[in-house]
């Protein structure tokens, strides 16, 4: 009984380290999977993708509940549900990114011989890459089954670049850091200070 105290306890402890609270659990198994992708354009200008695929006897349940509070820069929430099964799943899903300012997806889904329901709903920001996420997705199977979803990510720092014009005085403060003084190298002479 100690050992499995001690056990949720270090568990409650290093979810605390982390900053992310919650629980996160998924179970999937697949007959057999057939999918074909394609793409066009150049990725961070203008490029899109589309992907259509095939599962044979598939199951899938999971439960995902968590609130982001600075783990690995996220802050936000993500909730994941659902429990089903289908003899044929067809997915087709298409994803655009213009200019690696705004990424986006959007599937539709076709199950044959199921049963179920499923639902999404995440929005959070992440520091590491100055970026605002949503996702949405929802799913329902009786014999045939409907679902659709949609992911988006706006990179914040690169579209407020775009309208404002670059601020060289941060990217300088970012460079230079808190030192007084100013390292400059690759040259055959280097200075140190002001």
């Amino acid at each position: 009984m100690h050992l499995i105290k001690s056990l949720s306890y270090l568990f409650f402890v290093v979810a605390l380290i982390n900053n992310i609270y919650g629980i996160n659990t998924n179970v999937k198994a697949t007959g057999m999977q057939y999918s074909i992708t394609g793409s066009a354009g150049k990725e961070n200008t203008l490029y899109g993708s589309a992907r259509a695929g095939v599962a044979l006897a598939t199951a899938e349940t999971k439960l995902v509940a968590e609130v982001y509070t600075g783990n690995q820069g996220r802050y936000g929430i993500n909730l994941e549900g659902g429990i089903e099964a289908a003899a044929v799943k067809e997915e087709a899903e298409r994803k655009v990114n213009l200019y690696g300012i705004v990424i986006g997806s959007a599937k539709a889904e076709v199950n044959l011989g199921a049963i179920g329901t499923s639902a999404t709903l995440a929005a959070y920001k992440d520091k590491t890459d100055h970026s605002i996420n949503l996702k949405a997705s929802s799913k329902f199977a009786f014999w045939l089954g409907l679902g659709t979803g949609f992911d988006l990510k706006i990179f914040v720092k690169l579209l407020r670049e775009l309208f404002f014009g670059k601020d060289d005085n941060s990217d300088d403060a970012e460079k230079s850091g808190d030192s007084d003084g100013v390292i400059i190298d690759g040259c055959t002479t280097f200075l140190i200070g002001d």
